[in-house]
């Protein structure tokens, strides 16, 4: 069984990062699962990391799971509290305006980047669009007929929103 889910876990593929731990000590191996915990959401931000719960989880004895507890640390991914112990760390203010800040800018490229292999029929509709937006903008209700289809909350690419320390997938209906 898997780390936390209770889900089976793939069989470790030649040549991937995987089958690498797998091979490797078991300190390198709790932390590569305790890393795709936290990456996962399973361990979330806050969450407090409790040796003997992992170990158990892990089937691993405590020796590595704090080999992989002070690795977290050092990649600062795990702070310790005291009197609690280790935690999941969780992102202030100001590192989630960064992360927002570095989004901006990459998406902003890639809008560059898309917009200069753009085909003239793209330009149109996205010139539609725009001209739709602006007017949305002056009109406090919408039309969303032409706009549904093209613009969506579950378009091809699932939206996400920060909520309780982490992300999660647009949970709407259309």
């Amino acid at each position: 069984m898997g780390l936390i889910t209770g889900e089976a876990e793939p069989a470790a593929v030649p040549g991937t990062r995987a089958s690498a731990t797998a091979g490797g000590s078991q300190g390198e191996s709790a932390y590569q699962r305790l890393l795709d915990a936290i990456r996962r959401g399973t361990l979330q931000p806050g969450a407090r990391l409790i040796e003997t719960d992992l170990a158990r989880h892990l089937g691993v004895s405590r020796t590595p799971i704090r080999e992989a507890i002070r690795q977290l640390e050092a990649d600062g991914l795990v702070v310790h509290l005291p009197r609690l112990g280790a935690a999941v760390r969780s992102l202030d203010y100001a590192e989630v305006m960064e992360l927002y800040e570095m989004r901006a800018v990459l998406e902003s490229t890639a809008a560059r980047l898309a917009a200069r292999a753009a085909s003239e029929v793209e330009i149109a509709e996205l010139a539609a669009l725009n001209a739709e937006m602006a007017q949305a903008g002056e009109d406090p209700v919408p039309s969303t007929a032409s706009t549904g289809s093209s613009i969506s909350p579950c378009s091809t690419r699932p939206r996400t929103a920060f909520s309780r320390g982490r992300w999660q997938p647009c949970r709407r209906r259309c």
